[in-house]
């Protein structure tokens, strides 16, 4: 499928849609890594062994780890050299490595490796030094058959904790097997999303943002989105609708105060201690923030059924 964007460009619908674009392309030129060479195979492989450099060197290594990881990386830079090394590869490599850390007793990396290349061969690294993409990226990639891990070495707030590096990985990685499960429904997802770039005349900036998130959203998260939405997911989501006029908080009713920098603070509306803030939101239900993104996610879900009445993403009655 060929990629769609939204204007004005916003990180949160379109980050990273470039390097998405070339996977895919990249993916084409080498006839899904079945000939070589090809043009940009060595501009990947370089970044790919950069990367991979990067990560050990986030942690001290032991004699041990140290031969295991040479040997492994021996075998990688051969199959690069063959043309073999897949972004499949790559990724199940880099979720292996997420293993390796100092909060874990070093796991054999080449035997996380061949447990990981039974699995299905779809998944492809994002590389960026923050490993985040937008919810149009996911869908582009998702709709080429495809499910992206994010690889960045910056941390960042989501589900209320500090992501690094490992725990990024893990998370998408988990997030993939969730997408997987939408496999079936793929050709009407993607029918419902193309509508939204064909019909966009019909609608606006606004309704095809909210509408691009709801599919992410139905895709990404499964477990009966958005009928119902884990109680961690509320500040991320409730940063994507108070960027969005239509289901921003002052015009859907809610006083949250003075914006700084054009933008409200989640996490400071429910607490500053974030050991508290699950907590806190697993145990109120009738809290502002829950209630503002309740009441959001339902004005999409209300938009898009009358842009699409015939959709069948939840029940309806």
């Amino acid at each position: 499928m060929e990629p769609h964007r939204l204007t004005p460009f916003s990180f949160t619908i379109d980050g990273h849609l470039s390097k998405a674009i070339e996977i895919v392309r990249n993916i084409e030129k080498s006839k899904n890594f079945t000939v070589y060479p090809w043009e940009g195979c060595e501009e990947l492989y370089f970044n790919f062994f950069k990367t991979f450099d990067r990560i050990r060197q986030l942690e001290s290594e032991t004699s041990f780890q140290k031969r295991e990881l040479d040997d492994l990386l021996l075998v990688l830079k051969e199959r690069a050299e063959e043309g073999k090394l897949t972004y499949s590869d790559m990724s199940w490599i880099f979720v292996a490595l997420s293993e390796y850390n100092k909060d874990r007793d070093y796991p054999e990396v080449f035997d996380k490796f061949k447990e990981c290349r039974l699995m299905k061969d779809d998944t492809v690294s994002i590389i960026a030094e923050i490993g985040i993409y937008g919810m149009n990226t996911f869908l582009y990639l998702f709709f080429n058959g495809l499910c992206p891990i994010g690889i960045g070495f910056t941390e960042y707030t989501a589900h209320f904790e500090k992501l690094e590096f490992y725990i990024r990985i893990r998370h998408d990685f988990n997030h993939c097997g969730i997408a997987y499960e939408s496999r079936y429904k793929e050709e009407l997802l993607k029918g419902y999303y193309l509508q939204i770039f064909e019909r966009y005349q019909e609608i606006d900036y606004d309704k095809a943002r909210g509408f691009i998130f709801l599919l992410f959203g139905y895709i990404h998260e499964g477990l009966g989105f958005p009928n119902s939405i884990e109680f961690d997911n509320y500040c991320d989501f409730f940063f994507i609708f108070d960027e969005i006029p239509r289901y921003c908080s002052e015009n859907l009713g809610f006083d949250f105060g003075e914006r700084v920098n054009g933008k409200h603070d989640c996490y400071a509306l429910i607490g500053n201690d974030n050991e508290d803030l699950i907590e806190i939101l697993s145990t109120v239900e009738d809290h502002c923030v829950t209630s503002y993104v309740g009441m959001a996610v339902d004005k999409i879900k209300e938009d898009f059924t009358e842009f699409i009445p015939e959709h069948t993403l939840w029940d309806r009655y």
